[in-house]
């Protein structure tokens, strides 16, 4: 009986350790590569562009390999003003911030990160803040 006991404990402590790893533990952003396209659909603009090779190139070395994580960031995101590569869409805080949200969680852009973010949308009619 003892054994058995220890057996469920054992059970409910690896779950448990598993739930924790899978939610709270920041995970690796990851990319699957193909053209990339940006749009601003947002009050007075309906912008939607496919970005060149080297912009698209310069987005996926931005994005790979950041840290994503569970957040709730005060900065405002809109499904509408994105960055998709494949099958990911990411989308730029709107206040400005290097803040980037793909999915369900977020990751950060250093400042020199974010400017060359922003220069690359701006070409096309993106500007931030957009809120």
């Amino acid at each position: 009986m003892k054994k058995r006991s220890n057996l469920i404990i054992g059970i409910i402590a690896i779950l448990a350790v598993a739930v924790i790893l899978l939610f709270f533990i920041p995970t690796p952003n990851i990319i699957f590569p193909g053209q990339a396209t940006a749009g601003q659909i947002y009050d007075d603009k309906n912008i939607t562009v496919r970005l060149s090779d080297d912009e698209t190139q310069k987005c996926i070395d931005m994005f790979a390999g950041k840290w994503c994580c569970l957040d709730s960031p005060s900065c405002g995101f809109n499904d509408n003003i994105y960055i998709q590569i494949g099958i990911n869409k990411f989308l730029p805080a709107c206040d400005g911030c290097g803040i980037v949200k793909s999915g369900n969680k977020y990751f950060t852009l250093s400042e020199s990160e974010r400017e060359t973010l922003d220069s690359i949308l701006g070409k096309y009619g993106i500007n931030f803040p957009c809120v």
